[in-house]
């Protein structure tokens, strides 16, 4: 078995590599019964298992790294005399942190599960949650929600993994081929409508 049959690549996303390890185990298997010998496929599947726990190492290290870094500075700025409003900002900018560590810790550690494949772009999937947003159907305040639960629930035909980060930046980047394309598909969803009464 060639390795290159092999789907994983490690790109600082677990649970897109464990999803990957999930797929050369099913290849894996598909060669051994074909015949065609999977003992190959199975050192390679191990080597892969073990450049995921290298990946988990280093996230857990990165993660580490980032708190003592946080921890170093809350330390010289709590025995700092500041003003208020520089204990207000730096209070807020401190939990900011957290929280965002936190979003990003769950979204890496959640547990893998199965994901539904979307025939649109992430901008045309936006535009979609933008417009439930602006016609009040999703609580205001909820887009972090929303987007999140985009990210654990949904992939594109062009990408395997949808980032948090990558769709809160995109979310306000309305750009006119997808408003056409999205108009056109709401028109399409419309006459569909139509046809059920």
């Amino acid at each position: 078995m060639s390795g290159n049959n092999l789907k994983v690549t490690f790109k600082g996303n677990i649970q897109a590599a464990i999803g990957a390890l999930q797929e050369d185990c099913v290849i894996v298997d598909q060669a051994e019964r074909a015949g065609d010998g999977g003992m190959p496929g199975l050192v390679q599947l191990e080597e892969k298992c073990m450049d995921l726990c290298t990946l988990l190492k280093e996230f857990v290290d990165q993660q580490s790294e980032m708190l003592f870094a946080r921890s170093e500075l809350q330390s010289l700025l709590a025995s700092s005399a500041l003003s208020e409003e520089a204990r207000r900002i730096w209070m807020a900018d401190q939990l900011a942190f957290y929280k965002v560590w936190i979003a990003n810790v769950g979204l890496q550690l959640a547990g893998l599960k199965e994901t539904c494949t979307l025939k649109i772009s992430s901008k045309e999937l936006l535009l979609l949650l933008r417009l439930l947003k602006d016609m009040e159907l999703v609580e205001q305040g909820s887009l972090k929600q929303m987007l999140t639960f985009v990210c654990t629930s949904f992939r594109t035909v062009n990408q395997e993994h949808l980032s948090y980060e990558s769709l809160r930046k995109k979310y306000s980047d309305m750009d006119r081929n997808s408003i056409l394309k999205v108009r056109k598909l709401l028109t399409n969803m419309s006459e569909r409508l139509s046809a059920y009464y």
